[in-house]
């Protein structure tokens, strides 16, 4: 399989490039010691370090970082990024958004807080196509 990452012509110097997860494993993982101490089992026991749910969710597939450093101060967010108008209609300028249907989407998980609104991050600035060749079948 070849994956192919696109984004708006006038973004693309502006844009970090999409990089494998594995490359992008955060350093307290890295630094983490693979087993620890446990009292209630009297014996040191395996960290997340060795848990391959949290490994594999960690390390397979692609990491599409955000361009700038966002700040939160206050409940407030900013950034500082200075990009050209995309060529592409009604494209977004802002590295965050708001997801108005998270709040149903989120409905019986412990990220579901009345009161609060879900942000993510405009991963969207690319689209993504996976071409298939005949091995993939």
């Amino acid at each position: 399989m070849r994956v192919i990452f696109r984004c708006d012509p006038m973004l693309i110097e502006h844009l970090p490039r999409p990089i494998l997860a594995r490359g992008a494993l955060p350093d307290w993982l890295r630094a983490m010691p693979a087993t620890a101490y446990s009292a209630l089992h009297g014996r040191d026991i395996r960290t997340l370090k060795q848990c391959p749910p949290v490994i594999d969710a960690m390390t397979y597939g692609f990491m599409i970082l955000l361009p700038c450093d966002v700040v939160v101060d206050k409940g407030t967010f900013s950034w500082d990024w200075q990009i050209p108008d995309p060529v592409t209609e009604n494209h977004p300028r802002a590295p965050l958004s708001f997801h108005g249907a998270a709040r149903r989407q989120l409905a019986g998980s412990p990220f579901a807080t009345p009161g609060q609104a879900v942000c993510h991050s405009r991963s969207s600035r690319y689209q993504i196509q996976q071409l298939l060749d005949h091995t993939d079948r």
